[in-house]
């Protein structure tokens, strides 16, 4: 599916590779010292609500014993989507900082940016763009399902992408993140405002004259 009302766009599976997490057959049983992070879906969502940020810090994920292969492991900067149901916000991976890796269920796709287009495509553009208006408009049309939608592989690929140069990519990341800043500070203004306010007319409620 393409956005029709930009021209210069790309299908994402032409510069990233996009596969599922890692199925498991049983229960995941989370433990205090594992030798690997997990992400499921709650991980995520958790992250957004308390911060709303997409940055998955794998020190603040919870820890598995890990039994299976290297393969699945998920390297730094990769972007997990969810492939199920309506929250379809996509995260990028931070890199370790304990040394232990990660793994990510079958609850996500998870892209990476091919090693051609590293010196092209941004891995945090790649994650701002994914989680853009018009792209999750696309991404909810290639959604397949009536009771729980489900994202296929193959038609995340499909999905056209705008990609401007690294310059601009860049660019509207730096601004993205003032206008966010922005939008913090602005908040928390009207938070300390309101406090005051409310702090005034309780003590006009208390006065007797």
């Amino acid at each position: 599916m393409t956005n029709k009302l930009i021209s210069n766009t790309v299908p994402l599976g032409s510069i990233a590779d996009v596969r599922m997490g890692f199925t498991f057959r049983e229960r995941v049983d989370e433990v205090k010292n594992g030798n690997a992070h997990i992400v499921q879906l709650k991980d995520t969502r958790k992250v957004w609500d308390e911060t709303q940020s997409v940055a998955i810090t794998p020190s603040d994920l919870p820890q598995i014993n890990w039994q299976g292969k290297p393969k699945a492991f998920v390297e730094a900067d990769s972007i997990i989507l969810p492939s199920k149901g309506s929250f379809l916000k996509a995260f990028k991976i931070a890199p370790s900082q304990n040394g232990l890796p990660v793994v990510v269920s079958s609850q996500f796709l998870v892209i990476t940016v091919k090693e051609s287009h590293k010196n092209k495509v941004s891995a945090d553009f790649l994650c701002w763009i994914l989680n853009e208006a018009s792209t999750q408009r696309l991404l909810v049309g290639e959604s397949q399902g009536t009771n729980i939608m489900l994202l296929k592989t193959s038609a995340v690929k499909q999905v056209h992408i705008p990609l401007p140069t690294l310059k601009k990519q860049n660019q509207i990341l730096t601004l993205d993140t003032m206008w966010k800043r922005e939008q913090q500070l602005t908040h928390a203004l009207l938070a300390n405002r309101e406090a005051m306010i409310t702090g005034v007319l309780q003590q006009l409620l208390k006065e007797t004259n």
